[in-house]
């Protein structure tokens, strides 16, 4: 029922964007869009913790899933907020027009529904209609600016994520044939997440393993897992920061729970996760070694939070291949990263608009000219490093832990690879904080002010510090352990 009124809402913001006539309205609508998606996001998940009822036809939650959704109502208000002041500059500079600005208040309604319908589908075939939609929401949002660079990143972008789905659509297709050969061929409701697991012992394993290998790959491309990774750095530099927040914040975490149930269901028909282990701990010690190659020398600021998001997408891959506690772990390291870098990509904003480069060389003297946000996005970045009381501590010293124990060798990669990692944000981002070029300051300086960004920076860190610290006391590890029990 949620869901359902969730796209309600979504369709009427998206109209009401497109057809109202200037930007304060389509602000107004855009934000009283995203407070009620928030509400009823929230009501979902709090219907499948047993407070409201629960009354979905083809949808279905698991903990992994309600947490996401939770995330994707958290960040597309954070967004939003912080996407309003964003847009009115541009606007007002004359960089975009209010044609572009209605279609951007448009598209993410659309694309926030299109991640709520994936996350909360239990139908296999809603499932990749809806990670298609997303697709095709963000490629506009990608391509916002018009121009050469942003053009042929929206270009790869649909070119790499469109292969990958169709590859998903494959693996979609032989688990319908797995059903169909375990005698269950007229049975269309058993090709669900649900239906699958229900029949797990008649499915004949060698449809179902390589099922799970197209899917894999397929929402793999979606994740950015290594090698399917080469549009992320483009698109995440292109777009407008608040959706760069979305997409690395929420969007790759819902396709990571598309493979996660993907896991399940052959771990189930398999009797083991031995064999589907093997795929995420290889491909995630490979995605979070790769980035490491580029991170080190990148002279854009936003690339380098793009792989950035690899790296930490990598790691909670690595982090399922061991068991139920890894699963927690990957959990855990996808809330933090979805609460630190978003904020981080929303002050991105603020730096663009006052420099207008995305340049390391070009920006300087952040602190001197932003001080206030100079202070929130180095506090986002420390904690982004998994310093205490950062989620991320808790995440990858419980993955070091299952790691050593069981693969130590790659593991003490994985670890080298985070440490050059953390040099790498270290070398990049401190001189462009704290040290002032003449040649690198801001082109239209005015006194920085409060804004919106603040704020939104502000509930993403106090989110990400009270849960981490939540983790340290009861009540916190009796929601984690709730949802393990249902995971």
């Amino acid at each position: 029922m949620y869901i359902i009124l969730l796209a309600f809402a979504a369709a009427i913001t998206a109209l009401a964007c497109i057809l109202l006539r200037s930007y304060r309205a389509v602000s107004m609508a855009a934000m009283a869009g995203a407070v009620v998606t928030f509400v009823l996001a929230l009501a979902a998940v709090a219907a499948w913790f047993g407070y409201f009822p629960v009354g979905y036809a083809g949808l279905k939650f698991d903990g992994f899933g309600a947490v996401i959704l939770a995330l994707i109502a958290t960040v597309q208000l954070f967004a939003v907020a912080a996407g309003i002041p964003y847009i009115k500059d541009e606007l007002e500079e004359g960089t975009i027009t209010l044609m572009q600005a209605r279609l951007y208040g448009a598209l993410i309604p659309l694309f926030v529904i299109s991640m709520a319908i994936a996350v909360s589908a239990n139908s296999l075939g809603l499932m990749w209609i809806a990670i298609e939609a997303t697709t095709l929401a963000t490629t506009m949002l990608v391509a916002f600016y018009t121009k050469g660079g942003s053009l042929e990143a929206a270009w790869k972008y649909i070119l790499v994520c469109s292969a990958g789905i169709a590859i998903g659509l494959i693996g979609v297709m032989l688990f319908y044939y797995a059903v169909y050969l375990a005698g269950n061929g007229a049975d269309v409701t058993s090709v669900t997440w649900s239906g699958l697991l229900a029949a797990a012992k008649t499915l004949p394993p060698a449809v179902v393993k390589l099922a799970f290998v197209f899917i894999f790959i397929g929402f793999g491309t979606k994740v950015g897992i290594v090698p399917m990774h080469t549009w992320l750095p483009d698109a995440h530099g292109r777009t407008p920061s608040p959706v760069s927040g979305m997409l690395s914040g929420v969007l790759l975490s819902v396709a990571l729970l598309i493979i996660y149930r993907a896991k399940v269901v052959v771990d189930a028909v398999l009797g083991s996760p031995a064999w589907s282990n093997n795929f995420f701990i290889f491909f995630g010690a490979l995605s979070v070694a790769t980035p490491v190659c580029f991170m080190i020398k990148q002279k854009n600021y936003k690339r380098l939070l793009a792989y950035s998001s690899i790296e930490h997408m990598g790691l909670a891959v690595f982090s399922l291949g061991f068991g139920p506690a890894g699963v927690v772990f990957a959990m855990i390291e996808v809330i933090g990263h979805a609460f630190l870098k978003s904020a981080l990509f929303f002050g991105t904003g603020n730096i663009l608009l006052a420099y207008k480069s995305t340049k390391f060389e070009k920006v300087s003297g952040v602190a001197r000219h932003l001080p206030r946000l100079a202070v929130l996005f180095t506090v986002a970045l420390v904690m982004l490093l998994a310093v205490p009381p950062s989620p991320l501590f808790f995440s990858e010293l419980g993955v070091f832990s299952l790691g050593f124990a069981a693969h130590p060798y790659v593991s003490a990669v994985v670890l080298l690879a985070l440490v050059l990692a953390a040099g790498s944000f270290f070398m990049n981002f401190m001189p462009m904080l704290f040290v002032s070029h003449e040649h690198a300051a801001p082109e239209h300086y005015t006194k920085e002010h409060w804004n919106a960004v603040h704020t939104v920076m502000v509930a993403a860190l106090v989110l990400a510090v009270g849960f981490g610290l939540a983790l340290l006391v009861g009540p916190g590890q009796d929601m984690i352990s709730r949802i393990i029990s249902i995971i």
